[in-house]
């Protein structure tokens, strides 16, 4: 029990500080056949979507978003693609915390994502769903906040081609 108590911080501190740029997301050791053909910019823009579905199953309130620049990623196979992080996040929490966790993991299974961990510690409850070429979803409730944090599948692209055109 004690182990995979700790497993699952650690797991949870990784995927922190992968989402937030601190870590490179893990290599594929072997190229992948899976790679989408969609840019970068789109694999963004469907997952902001998927993320503001996500908010209105969290429930309503004010959310403040931030989607960062695209950052390099692995797509196995010694090339690099691009990606993006998408977090948002409501300063105001669920009146039911275990309500507003199981209405997500409905929703997260409706989409065939199913997580590979769950938390319940002094910061609220946790879901995360780890996927593909670093694609990553995970939602935090409660009772003072509720934050939805995301990173598109890795795609070809340069990233930093792909900011400097965003940037024009």
């Amino acid at each position: 029990m004690k182990a995979r108590v700790a497993l699952g911080i650690a797991l949870s501190i990784v995927v922190a500080m992968t989402m937030g740029g601190c870590l490179p997301t893990a290599p594929n050791p072997e190229p992948t056949t899976e790679v989408s053909d969609m840019s970068a910019e789109n694999a963004r823009d469907e997952l902001t979507a998927v993320v503001e579905e996500f908010k209105a199953i969290a429930g309503g309130g004010t959310w403040e978003a931030s989607v960062d620049g695209a950052r390099p990623c692995d797509l196995g196979g010694g090339s690099t693609g691009a990606q993006f992080p998408v977090f948002t996040m409501s300063n105001e929490g669920a009146d039911d915390v275990e309500g507003s966790l199981e209405a997500m993991k409905a929703a997260f299974a409706e989409r065939g994502y199913t997580p590979v961990e769950e938390r319940d510690d002094v910061s609220g409850l946790s879901i995360t769903y780890l996927g593909e070429l670093g694609f990553t979803m995970q939602y935090r409730v409660a009772a003072d906040r509720r934050v939805l944090s995301a990173t598109t599948t890795c795609v070809v692209g340069d990233s930093g081609e792909i900011n400097r055109r965003l940037a024009d």
